[in-house]
């Protein structure tokens, strides 16, 4: 039995096709984003042509982040994709979100624009915190054993809401 577990694929049918199709489309997001931003003259506009470029960027790092944790049946490969998932996750993907949106309120500020007042800087700000929701609960659920959450069971039960 543990024999066949250790030879058997991760990989179903139509996994690869999917990553592929879910980077290229990620890729193609990123780089129309950039190229759009880039032949607009970005140094007129002040501070707000580096919130799509890090928006874009931290968007794409979330996709790969979540990609890296598909599929993983295998200890070895588990760990190493949760390991690839939490480093493009905290050290590029949040960060790049959180100057971003850091730069949109400094252009906005600067401006003397107001702040949310439209659907987007709405959504924005309602995504932004859900972002945040989702970093304290997924690390909280794995850090320390899920320390923060009491551990164990207690907080294997909040992680499946991270997923």
């Amino acid at each position: 039995m543990g024999s066949d577990s250790a030879n058997k694929s991760e990989e179903r049918r139509g996994d690869k096709l999917a990553a592929y199709g879910a980077l290229a489309s990620m890729l193609i997001f990123v780089c129309v984003t950039w190229f759009i931003v880039f032949i607009n003259n970005p140094t007129s506009a002040g501070w707000f042509p580096v919130h799509p470029l890090l928006q874009s960027l931290g968007i794409g790092c979330f996709t790969y982040g979540i990609l890296t944790l598909q599929p993983t049946a295998h200890p070895k490969t588990k760990a190493a994709g949760f390991q690839r998932h939490q480093k493009t996750m905290l050290a590029v993907g949040f960060p790049c979100i959180a100057l971003g949106t850091l730069a949109i309120e400094i252009h906005k500020f600067s401006e003397g624009h107001g702040h949310f007042a439209t659907w987007h800087g709405t959504l924005g700000l309602i995504s932004v915190g859900w972002l945040v929701g989702q970093v304290i609960l997924g690390g909280g659920s794995v850090w320390y054993g899920g320390a923060a959450f009491g551990g164990g069971m207690k907080a294997k039960m909040l992680w499946k809401y991270h997923r």
